[in-house]
């Protein structure tokens, strides 16, 4: 359970700094507003998200099932749909360039949504070692 809990700790620990870190970094330097560019906007956006991929692959099997939040099965299924339709995709530059415009505007959804799974996640584990639930999540919203 404390592997566990040090997991999870981690893990919202390491995506609260991938998302909290250029805001600060502009805050520091606010003369330099010409490095929020499109081009360094989309090198945050793939930071965050590979940030979350990784971490959604590594809770994949290291996190116990009955430790996994219900929506995160949702998740995952939106991510290899990403996946392929990125795939199907990137030979016709039009339909490419449609879906990374998508992406831009869903992935900040995404982004906040998987950090509330981890976060509630990290919850329901501190609850469970602090009165020793058993290991289910049949009563979690």
């Amino acid at each position: 359970m404390k592997d566990t809990l040090n997991l999870k700790r981690f893990d919202l620990y390491g995506q609260l700094l991938t998302i909290i870190l250029p805001v600060i970094y502009y805050c520091i330097f606010p003369d330099y507003g010409h490095v929020f560019t499109w081009e360094t906007i989309v090198v945050m956006y793939f930071w965050v998200g590979s940030a979350q991929v990784l971490s959604c692959l590594i809770n994949k099997f290291r996190l116990a099932n009955a430790w996994k939040m219900p929506d995160r099965k949702g998740y995952e299924i939106i991510l290899v749909v990403i996946a392929v339709v990125a795939v199907a995709t990137s030979f016709m530059k039009d339909m490419l360039l449609g879906v990374l415009i998508v992406l831009l505007y869903v992935s900040p959804v995404l982004a906040l949504w998987y950090l509330t799974i981890t976060v509630r996640e990290l919850l329901y584990l501190k609850k469970a070692a602090t009165k020793d639930i058993p290991n289910t999540n049949d009563d979690i919203i």
